[in-house]
């Protein structure tokens, strides 16, 4: 299903006009639907009306001259409520307008997506049949993920400029693509090289950077060629000139010219990696591990990875301890191919990889494996008691979930409900989007699993370090970029299919809450909430006044994780339910540590005086306007931090299913009036090093060290 979607998306953007592209795309889709009929219609925002543009299907006089008000037809009501309608039999529809010149009175079963940038329509992909029926989930999916492709494809182009837009921006693309691992290689390879060997990292980015290549490859996309072939004759002419020059070293680099061709063609034409046999158990060693590569592998026998990118702040590192899977990131000097089949110890705790280790090296990790065994026992037994402290005072724990199917798992270690769903997971393992049906069945697994207690779901929160392989972002700061919410709210029709499938899950439970991630103003808030409403009362038309009453509108909460939201938390009090701080972003861009960065790991500190403050912050302004408040980040699942929350006045810590049990056993061998007493002096410390150490002289003087700093 992806290498039909990149096909379609690719072979769209080659194409030299406008028209040819658009009857070869609805040609492509119908095929890979075998459908009847697909149909494309584009928006006009000055005359306020979609256009046939192209359709295999129907009439074919009808295109360019049939028009469809943004307010009429099944068309214009896919455009009004910006996400998919998949309806058995249109023409009983009450939204169905009669349009004799398309010819298409003998179709029923209709599937429309809205094509949607930047939370501007742009046009219409429809799908028709003969036969009345409701088109499958993963047949919507396809849709709307191809939508959301080629809704970047679409914007700005005008009928004449489909090449040159395209063309262009799949070589601008390419080229900071290539540029940044160019970057890359060469920082990598300074660390082991300091001759001028290196300097034709520099020669490659000064002639990605040079204006007059940029220049003559976009002019040959103008004359009409596509991206590839514009590169490939500009690379070539430059070839030419080198291999005519009399200077030997000079001629070699043609060689150089040809190999920075090739970066920027499989660049340009996204090329995906060949699929590779796994054995039953196994590290995985790769230059950059990625989160979703995490989630692809985590059921395929994966007991460990190995990153020579990344630090242990990382999101694809703080997904590995949730999955209670050991992860070494931001390794150097590691010949990766030479790694390939040996047998391996692979400690998470000391950062260390043993490749081919001898008997004695392994007896010593069984004797430490026994140990931590036996530790674990010993705090398992506290894990179905209450967060109680030795003077009464209670804290809710919750567990984050999503990262795999194991709900059951996750309740049996004593959590009281779901402080943190990633919804983003499923998202990662597919080749498309997920349709309504197909995430509704999965938030019904999670909300029943937890029957009776409290699930909060974070609408979908990639972009960072957490990518779709079929939805590409390539950006030079992800992190200050499109991500979290920003996209959502840019694509309504994704937002919107989740919300539905969110609520519809909810139906007759009434457990669910909706949390916002990455919100930074208040203007997103209203948005957000906007679109809940609206995917609420869809729902709510659809049902009987019975059913209705059993549809609950959900608590909605936004995460604080954007330092900009902590001086509007007064004005947020009064626009939502619950506020929950997500400490891992915020404590990075409360630094301007990148966490994925590891020469600047060692500056990412939960401890840091500023964090501890600005939580303690949060915690008094969420106190004065009893707005409940819950902390989900990484902070929460050390026994230190979550004292210290504890001791701020945070009632709900949500972390991973294996910390519970130890922060549990922790917070029930102290007494909370201590735990204010220590918080004072430690906000009045001036450095994270102070803090570490005063933290740590004072759990051994409770007698926690072991609990604290065990493996």
């Amino acid at each position: 299903m992806l290498t039909i979607l990149r096909r379609i998306v690719l072979e769209f953007s080659q194409a030299s006009e406008l028209d040819q592209a658009l009857m070869h795309l609805v040609s492509q889709v119908k095929e890979a639907l075998a459908t009847q009929c697909c149909s494309v219609y584009l928006a006009d925002h000055q005359k306020q009306h979609f256009l046939l543009m192209a359709s295999n299907g129907l009439a074919q006089d009808a295109f360019g001259r049939t028009s469809i008000g943004f307010t009429e037809g099944l068309v214009g009501l896919v455009g009004q409520r910006e996400e998919p309608i998949n309806i058995a039999n249109a023409q009983q529809h009450p939204d169905f307008i009669h349009a004799p010149e398309v010819q298409e009175d003998h179709f029923q079963a209709f599937l429309g997506t809205p094509i949607i940038h930047q939370r501007k329509v742009l046009g219409i992909l429809t799908v028709q049949q003969e036969h009345a029926r409701v088109f499958t989930e993963n047949e919507e999916a396809f849709l709307v993920t191809l939508s959301a492709q080629l809704a970047n494809a679409l914007v700005n182009v005008e009928a004449q400029g489909l090449l040159e837009y395209h063309g262009k921006q799949s070589f601008d693309n390419a080229v900071d693509r290539t540029f940044a691992e160019f970057s890359q290689m060469s920082e990598k390879l300074k660390k082991i090289i300091s001759d001028s060997s290196l300097d034709i990292f520099d020669v490659y980015k000064q002639l990605l950077g040079s204006d007059n290549f940029k220049v003559e490859v976009i002019a040959k996309i103008k004359q009409g060629w596509n991206a590839e072939s514009a590169l490939k004759l500009i690379v070539d002419s430059y070839v030419v000139k080198f291999e005519a020059l009399d200077d030997e070293y000079l001629r070699e680099r043609a060689y150089d010219i040809k190999d920075l061709g090739n970066r920027l063609l499989n660049n340009i034409q996204n090329l995906a990696e060949h699929d590779q046999q796994l054995p039953e158990k196994f590290i995985l060693v790769a230059e950059d591990v990625s989160a979703a590569m995490l989630a692809e592998h985590q059921h395929l026998g994966l007991l460990g990875i190995v990153s020579l990118t990344g630090s242990n702040n990382s999101h694809t590192a703080i997904l590995a301890k949730a999955l209670n899977i050991p992860a070494i990131m931001g390794v150097e000097y590691l010949a990766i191919r030479q790694l390939h089949q040996k047998h391996a110890i692979l400690d998470g705790y000391a950062y260390q990889l043993y490749v081919t280790p001898g008997e004695a090296l392994i007896s010593e990790y069984h004797y430490i494996l026994a140990a931590e065994h036996q530790l674990q026992a010993q705090v398992k037994e506290v894990e179905h008691l209450p967060a109680l402290t030795k003077d009464g005072h209670s804290m809710s724990l919750l567990v984050n979930a999503g990262l795999s199917s194991g709900f059951e798992y996750s309740q049996n270690v004593g959590a009281e409900g779901v402080g943190l769903y990633r919804t983003e997971i499923p998202f990662m393992n597919r080749s498309c989007f997920p349709s309504e049906l197909e995430q509704t069945a999965l938030y019904r697994q999670v909300l029943e699993s937890f029957s009776g207690k409290p699930v909060t779901m974070r609408t979908l929160d990639v972009g960072g370090d957490k990518s779709l392989p079929y939805f590409p972002i390539i950006e030079a700061n992800p992190f200050l970029g499109w991500r979290g919410i920003r996209i959502t709210l840019d694509h309504p029709e994704i937002f919107l299919v989740q919300i539905r499938a969110m609520l519809r899950a909810n139906y007759g439970l009434g457990n669910l809450a909706i949390m916002l991630p990455m919100i930074s103003s208040i203007t997103e808030v209203d948005e957000a909430i906007r679109l809940i409403n609206q995917a609420y009362y869809e729902l709510s038309s659809e049902l009987s006044s019975h059913e209705r009453e059993a549809l609950v509108r959900p608590k909605i909460g936004v995460m604080i994780e954007v330092p900009s939201v902590i001086f509007q938390l007064e004005d947020l009090a009064d626009k939502v339910d619950f506020f929950s701080v997500g400490s891992n972003d915020l404590t990075q861009y409360l630094l301007a540590v990148d966490r994925n960065n590891s020469r600047v790991a060692s500056l990412y500190d939960f401890y840091h005086p500023a964090v501890l403050r600005a939580l303690q912050y949060i915690a008094q302004i969420s106190h004065k306007r009893n707005v409940p408040l819950s902390i989900c980040g990484e902070l929460a699942n050390e026994a230190t931090g979550a004292l210290l929350l504890m001791a701020m006045g945070y009632k709900k810590l949500s972390m991973s299913a294996h910390s519970i049990a130890k922060v549990k056993w922790v917070i029930r061998h102290v007494e909370y009036q201590k735990l204010q007493q220590i918080l004072t002096k430690v906000l009045s410390l001036k450095n994270t090093v102070s803090v570490h150490s005063y933290m740590h002289e004072q759990l051994v003087e409770l007698g926690l060290g072991d609990f604290v700093h065990a493996r």
